[in-house]
């Protein structure tokens, strides 16, 4: 029996976050390349241009408590981060600089 999208999707939709995180790393990895086209050649090219535009000017670059801090709602709004949320940003940026050296602390 072959397991359809549906069934593939809800069950993965009842793992817990990191375990789905996971599974979505393992199937990304499994794809390889993405084709001429997709979206992360929109993506690709986004940062790229970002990137260019910081080595033409380095004053645009902010750190990460200013990003955080203008990230942060206006109107009184304050936000609690689990403490495992910690540990997603990391594994995140190893996954990042895996592609590209470096590009984890860009992003973070």
């Amino acid at each position: 029996m072959k397991a359809s999208y549906e069934s593939i999707v809800e069950a993965a939709m009842e793992l817990e976050p990191a375990e789905r995180f996971r599974v979505a790393a393992e199937l990304w990895e499994s794809v390889g390349s993405p084709p001429p086209g997709s979206y992360n050649d929109d993506l690709e090219g986004m940062l790229d241009r970002r990137e260019a535009e910081l080595e033409a000017d380095p004053s645009l670059e902010i750190s990460h408590e200013l990003f955080m801090e203008l990230q942060r709602p206006q109107v009184g709004v304050r936000l609690v981060y689990h403490h495992a949320v910690g540990q997603e940003v990391d594994d995140i940026c190893a996954w990042y600089d895996e592609r590209k050296g470096g590009l984890g602390d860009e992003f973070f």
